[in-house]
C-alpha cells in the first residue's frame, strides 16, 4: 500500500460530506484543534473526505460537528454503502411487485370465471 492509512490509539477518523468540509476546516482552525485531511489514500467513498483527528479533541469535534449540523461518519458505518445495497433492494421489491401483480390477476381471473 502506497500510503497506509494512520490509525493507532491516539487518532481517529471521521467522513465529512465534501459540501461541509470546508466549513468544519475553518472552524477547526478557529477553535486550534488539530486535524489532517487525507487526499492521498484511495477512498472507496467519493462524496466524503477523511478527516483525522487527536483523540484528545474527541470530544471538543463531537462538540461542534454537534453545533454546526455536520453529519460525520466513521469507517465502519459509511452512507454511501447503502446506496450500493439500495440498488439491489430496489430490484428486490421491483420482482416482488411484479410477482405480486401476476398472482392478484391470477386471482382475479379465477374468481371471475
Amino acid at each position: 500500500m502506497k500510503y497506509p492509512t494512520v490509525f493507532d490509539k491516539s487518532t481517529f477518523r471521521l467522513y465529512i460530506p465534501f459540501r461541509k468540509y470546508l466549513t468544519l476546516e475553518s472552524i477547526l482552525k478557529e477553535e486550534n484543534v488539530k486535524f489532517y485531511i487525507d487526499f492521498e489514500t484511495p477512498n472507496s467513498v467519493t462524496d466524503f473526505v477523511r478527516f483525522y483527528f487527536e483523540k484528545k479533541d474527541e470530544i471538543l469535534v463531537n462538540q461542534i460537528l454537534s453545533e454546526n449540523e455536520i453529519e460525520a461518519t466513521d469507517d465502519f458505518f459509511v452512507p454511501a454503502d447503502f446506496k450500493k445495497e439500495q440498488k439491489v433492494f430496489i430490484i428486490y421489491l421491483k420482482i416482488f411487485g411484479m410477482l405480486l401483480t401476476i398472482v392478484l390477476f391470477y386471482y382475479l381471473i379465477q374468481n371471475s370465471i
